[in-house]
C-alpha cells in the first residue's frame, strides 16, 4: 500500500502526528495536498514511518495487503503482557519498536522488553492495571 491509497481524513491526522505543514486553497486540504505535503521538505514522511510511529502510537490495524500470504514460517506473536509508563519529558520517545508519546505515555511490552527498558532507560516504569485505567477512562 502507499499513502495514495489512504482516505484524505486519514492522511490529514497523519500529516497532523508527523506535525507537516500542509498548503491549502481552502480550508480544508484536498487528498492531492496531503500528499505533497507528506512526500516534501527535507525529511518526507515514509510509508514505514507510517506503520513503524503512526500505526502504533494510534493503536490502529494495519491496512490489509490482500496479495500478502503467510506462512509458517513467520515468527510467532509476542504475547504483550506488560504495561509500562513513560515518565521523561519527551514528546515522543521510540525504543525495541514501542513508541511512548505525551498522550500515550502507557504502552503493552513484552515481559523481556519489559525488563531491558526499565534497566537499560531512565523515566520508564511499570503501571499498574488501575492507573492505565484511570488515565484512560
Amino acid at each position: 500500500m502507499a499513502f495514495k491509497d489512504l482516505p484524505a481524513d486519514e492522511l490529514k491526522k497523519v500529516a497532523e502526528f508527523f506535525v507537516v505543514d500542509v498548503v491549502s486553497v481552502k480550508e480544508e486540504p484536498t487528498k492531492k495536498e496531503l500528499l505533497a505535503a507528506l512526500a516534501s521538505g527535507d525529511d518526507p514522511v515514509t510509508w514505514e514511518q507510517y506503520e513503524e510511529l503512526y500505526l502504533k502510537v494510534e493503536n490502529k490495524p494495519a491496512p490489509v495487503v490482500e496479495d500478502e500470504t503467510v506462512t509458517d514460517d513467520d515468527e510467532p506473536v509476542k504475547e504483550l503482557s506488560t504495561v509500562l509508563k513513560m515518565e521523561r519529558p519527551n514528546g515522543m520517545f521510540s525504543i525495541r519498536g514501542y513508541v511512548f508519546t505525551q498522550e500515550h505515555p502507557y504502552r503493552p511490552v513484552t515481559d523481556e522488553d519489559a525488563d531491558w527498558i526499565v534497566t537499560h532507560e531512565h523515566g520508564f516504569r511499570r503501571a499498574t492495571t488501575q492507573e492505565v485505567a484511570d488515565y484512560y477512562s
